[in-house]
């Protein structure tokens, strides 16, 4: 086999010429480790879930979850902060779809009018429920006590009826509720007066009685009809300044004291049984006065000069008064 030798003139070339030769098969030798390194990795990508690719949303972070725990180990710090942070925004999720959950349950009551959402709410806590819906006996936040449930007085629990006066001082005007706690006052005390124990002394006779009781009450021994007449005569009284209050500045002094007198079924020249219908006539009129108030408090058609009592229900009939066998005046049909 002939060598070529190169000649004195040629060394430079040939020496270049090898360095060629040198990094070319440098470049092939790098190229196929690349290729193998290539291999290597694509083969290792294969083994893994989904080929290594990243799976978007919550499955995308336990692949990734159980890739740190195949490349650390399940015991590695990397791998345990890795479970921590995912298992809080596992919860973080809950939460935010929890209380979107509950917001969409309460929509009815977020997007009504405030009149709308009070009747929904008085609804509500008429059934033991919370204002807001929550089961009954169940607060509407924690710490709180539950609501009760409904009475048997009206179906409606205390927070119910709470409900309810609210409503009322809402819509009625306040001189109207005003006038309906005079009349509520008035009621009261036309309840507990007894016309028999009042007209005891009425007529000629009565009055040269009542002198021999009033002598005997001076010196200490007043006959027990004689009390009665004087608690009767006290109430009456009362019930005078209760109707000046119910009427106010609407009526005159000496329309008062007249009105006073008709009310007074008492006289020397009055029997017992003409007071007692006397009573019996102004205490009906008053009634009826007594009733416009209550209607006002339930029907605008009070204020246009119909009178719901008429058409309605009898829990709205006009108030009268009578006596029951006792003679007591109680509140009638």
């Amino acid at each position: 086999m002939a060598w070529d030798i190169p000649s004195p003139n040629n060394v430079g070339s040939g020496f270049l010429q090898g360095l060629d030769t040198g990094s070319t098969l440098l470049q092939r030798l790098l190229q196929n480790k690349l290729y193998k390194a290539q291999a290597e990795r694509e083969q290792k990508m294969a083994e893994l879930p989904f080929g290594g690719a990243n799976v978007p949303g919550a499955p995308g972070q336990i692949v990734g979850l159980e890739m740190i725990k195949g490349l650390y180990g399940e015991g590695s710090p990397q791998y345990l902060q890795a479970l921590q942070a995912f298992n809080l925004d596992q919860q973080s999720d809950k939460s935010r779809i929890n209380y979107q959950d509950k917001l969409a349950e309460t929509l009815p009551i977020r997007y009504t009018t405030p009149e709308g959402r009070q009747i929904i709410e008085q609804s509500n806590v008429n059934q033991g429920y919370s204002p807001a819906g929550t089961p009954q006996g169940q607060p509407i936040a924690p710490g709180q006590v539950p609501y009760q449930a409904p009475s048997s007085q009206g179906n409606t629990t205390p927070e119910g009826r709470h409900y309810g006066l609210r409503q009322i001082k809402s819509d009625v005007p306040a001189s109207v509720l005003q006038k309906n706690l005079y009349a509520t006052n008035i009621e009261k005390t036309l309840s507990n007066i007894n016309l028999d124990e009042l007209t005891a002394y009425n007529g000629p006779k009565g009055a040269l009685k009542l002198q021999q009781d009033q002598a005997l009450d001076a010196i200490g021994i007043a006959p027990e009809r004689y009390q009665k007449y004087k608690q009767a005569d006290k109430l009456l009284g009362f019930l005078t300044s209760q109707i000046r209050q119910f009427y106010g500045d609407s009526i005159q002094p000496a329309a008062m004291e007249m009105l006073a007198k008709k009310l007074d079924p008492r006289g020397l020249f009055t029997s017992s049984n003409t007071g007692k219908e006397s009573f019996n006539a102004v205490t009906g009129i008053l009634g009826k006065e007594l009733q416009t108030y209550r209607d006002a408090a339930k029907d605008a058609d009070t204020y246009l000069g119909n009178n719901p009592s008429q058409t309605e229900s009898s829990e709205n009939t006009p108030i009268t008064f009578v006596r029951d066998k006792n003679g007591k005046i109680v509140r009638g049909g």
